[in-house]
């Protein structure tokens, strides 16, 4: 892909592989304390999706937005040290989504990395919705202010 997106920057269409293969995700950092929410937005062509453990694709869309826990974070919101969520969001859909699944993984036991050989489900048909920073924002409550305005404009 940086081979290619570099070949056509001299050209009329060096903005051809973002049309297609580009898509946005939020990274959030969440606190636990106070719920003050950082975003952070960034491009990808591709997503890495982690499947050991996991069954399908959507267990692993539903394990980026569930995030990960990190402890003693000093948030900017309340002032002090606390437990924050870090997860990753879907802000745009490209219209040709690349999803890479991450099929190595660390065996602390052999220290050697493994092949995950395990049956992983992916659907005919993909629905990404409930993985959208949109809709999970909505669902927990933090877009009142878009909302508001959104029931104003159909009264």
């Amino acid at each position: 892909m940086d081979r290619i997106e570099n070949a056509l920057k001299p050209t009329s269409r060096k903005y051809l592989l973002q049309s297609v293969f580009g898509g946005k995700t939020c990274s959030q950092i969440v606190c636990t304390e106070c719920g003050k929410v950082r975003n952070r937005i960034e491009d990808y062509c591709n997503i890495s999706l982690t499947i050991q453990d996991l069954k399908s694709v959507y267990e692993s869309f539903e394990k980026q937005v569930e995030g990960e826990t990190i402890s003693d974070y000093n948030c900017d919101g309340c002032g002090k040290k606390v437990d924050i969520k870090k997860r990753t969001l879907i802000a745009e859909t490209p219209n040709v989504l690349i999803l890479h699944l991450t099929r190595m993984a660390f065996n602390f036991e052999t220290f050697r990395n493994e092949k995950v050989n395990t049956y992983f489900e992916f659907p005919n048909y993909l629905n990404l919705k409930e993985y959208s920073y949109y809709d999970v924002m909505r669902r927990e409550h933090r877009l009142k202010t878009v909302e508001k305005a959104d029931d104003e404009a159909d009264s």
